[in-house]
């Protein structure tokens, strides 16, 4: 690898993992005992080149030289970071000598996407600032829950965060007390509605402007009362949304609400509503002709009364039964949204359905999903 490494002088991305199993140690090993091969570093920091980093510890392990001259403490010029697995997986040379840590996250001053494991931002939350950063992705469903109050001070220091990943399923809006200014830019946010309805809430209540949103993507809530909250509120700009995904809603009357409140959505991700409603594709489409604009629908939500069981993508795409049933669903939603282009297919998870048009006629074909162009926080990773 190293060789191969070498000959790539403009490399830009680069994800390294680790597993026991597939290593092979390279230092005298004890019976339990791992060692990291820190020359993969080594060329990586003699590269310059490499801009996007992520390191996947999937296994604890070892050095096999002095931690501090691993070279990926030398690795300054990141734009982003991206190291998953869990925080002790890390060696205990690293953890006693945390200023090593420290003092390289605190050098990528260009770092503008950043997901760190729980325990590493909990441990070095008030020592550490990215005076760039933009994105940042935070993995905290193991996370006790006192730990909210360290993310919120980490996230006070970062006012230019513009995109935030955070599974906040433990955090309640009453623990919010932060200024009503807090996090001005933030756009797009991946959560759980606490968070959200605590932003725009304080917003709402010190009359500043609203924010401008322009993607949701929002978990599971237990108040029945959240869609409303969300589409009544004048915290949020309501004509800047753009991708609204939601994990549950009850009825198709939200539906009808939410594209009342935000006329210029583009992307709907929706599951299936109640079964038990009825007539839910005519009510349902009689909501989405409110969008305009809306180009792309996901998930299962066309498809729910149909009964259609998706499954893996070894199905037969083309079964002549599925086939019809797919054509005159997908040519009655054309008519009523003459901007839709692409829908989620009806029984594999990977494929969608592209929607075209000529001369008033309505063209489909099942296309994989495509790779992702540019590194992307919400998919864990960068492509």
């Amino acid at each position: 690898m190293k060789r191969a490494l070498e000959q790539m002088p403009r490399l830009k991305s680069f994800s390294w993992g680790y597993r026991r199993e597939t290593l092979i140690p390279l230092g005298p090993p004890g019976p339990n005992d791992r060692h990291f091969p820190p020359v993969i570093f080594d060329v990586l920091q003699h590269l310059g080149s490499v801009e996007h980093f992520r390191l996947n510890i999937y296994d604890s392990f070892k050095f096999n030289e002095p931690v501090e001259q691993c070279g990926l403490w030398k690795m300054a010029q990141l734009r982003s970071l991206l190291v998953t697995g869990r925080h002790d997986y890390w060696p205990s040379t690293l953890r006693s000598n945390a200023a090593i840590l420290v003092n390289w996250l605190n050098s990528l001053s260009s770092l503008e996407l950043l997901h760190l494991p729980p325990g590493m931002l909990e441990e070095h939350h008030a020592a550490l600032f990215f005076p760039n950063l933009r994105r940042l992705k935070l993995s905290t469903s193991d996370f006790p829950r006192d730990i909210s109050g360290k993310i919120l001070d980490f996230l006070g220091r970062h006012q230019a965060i513009e995109e935030l990943v955070w599974d906040s399923r433990m955090f309640p809006p009453t623990h919010f007390n932060h200024p009503p200014d807090f996090l001005p830019n933030l756009r797009r946010f991946d959560g759980q509605y606490p968070f959200l309805l605590a932003l725009i809430s304080q917003t709402e209540i010190n009359l500043l402007p609203p924010r401008k949103f322009e993607s949701l993507a929002l978990g599971w809530y237990p108040d029945a009362d959240h869609i409303n909250k969300l589409c009544t509120s004048s915290g949020i700009d309501h004509q800047a949304l753009r991708f609204l995904s939601l994990s549950v809603h009850q009825t198709i009357r939200d539906v009808h609400d939410l594209a009342t409140a935000f006329p210029m959505i583009e992307e709907l991700s929706l599951p299936s509503v109640d079964r038990g409603e009825a007539s839910p594709v005519g009510e349902f489409l009689s909501g989405l002709e409110l969008l305009k604009n809306l180009k792309a629908l996901y998930r299962d939500v066309i498809w729910c009364d149909l009964g259609i069981r998706k499954g893996g993508s070894d199905l037969d795409l083309h079964d002549p039964d599925l086939q019809l049933i797919v054509d005159e669903r997908i040519q009655t939603f054309a008519r009523r949204c003459p901007n839709l282009i692409q829908v989620t297919h009806p029984k594999v998870y990977d494929w969608f359905i592209e929607i075209g048009r000529d001369n008033g006629e309505v063209l489909t074909r099942i296309l994989p999903v495509p790779r992702r162009s540019r590194f992307e926080i919400q998919y864990y990773g960068f492509w």
